[in-house]
């Protein structure tokens, strides 16, 4: 079965950035954020008999534009741990729910700039608070990382903690 999945959130988050990270780490690619901007926001990937395209738009107005319109199976809501759930953030969760995409799942980026554990959480409750307004369960597959830290070291650590995101992300009814 294939299944699309877009990847949301507000502008300067970490989406090219988080794209980078997963076709790294899926294709063995290292590119620069912007290199060959059309394949790079596209990252293909199969687990089990699933085959998955996850993908990003260039601009807040592609979003508005084509959100719902891939049928997609699922969305990656990227939120910045330095910043929380800003005005895109919002109205891209309320488009994905508006136009019938049903599951969620949530990658804090720029975690290695926060220095309080704290914080995160408290971003992550309003993040969850969000989620639940529009319909969606704030248990939902979550990642804590550093995109760009990952793509610079390319540690196994970060891979793993990657394709575990991915593992959870198929197992989503």
């Amino acid at each position: 079965m294939d299944k699309n999945i877009i990847v949301i959130g507000h502008v300067d988050h970490g989406k090219s950035t988080f794209m980078k990270a997963l076709d790294l780490f899926i294709n063995g690619r290292e590119r620069t954020v912007g290199e060959d901007e059309a394949e790079s926001r596209t990252v293909s990937y199969r687990i089990g008999e699933d085959n998955y395209k996850v993908f990003d738009y260039a601009g807040a107005y592609e979003y508005e534009e084509n959100i719902g319109k891939n049928e997609e199976w699922a969305a990656i809501l990227v939120c910045a741990a330095t910043d929380g759930p800003m005005p895109q953030t919002t109205e891209q969760v309320r488009l994905c729910k508006e136009r019938g995409i049903k599951r969620m799942a949530l990658y804090f980026s720029k975690c290695d700039l926060v220095t309080d554990d704290e914080l995160i959480d408290f971003i992550k409750m309003d993040v969850d608070d969000l989620l639940e307004e529009n319909g969606y369960s704030c248990d939902c597959p979550i990642l804590k990382a550093s995109a760009e830290k990952a793509c610079d070291w390319g540690e196994e650590e970060y891979k793993a903690k990657y394709i575990t995101f991915l593992k959870e992300i198929h197992n989503m009814q």
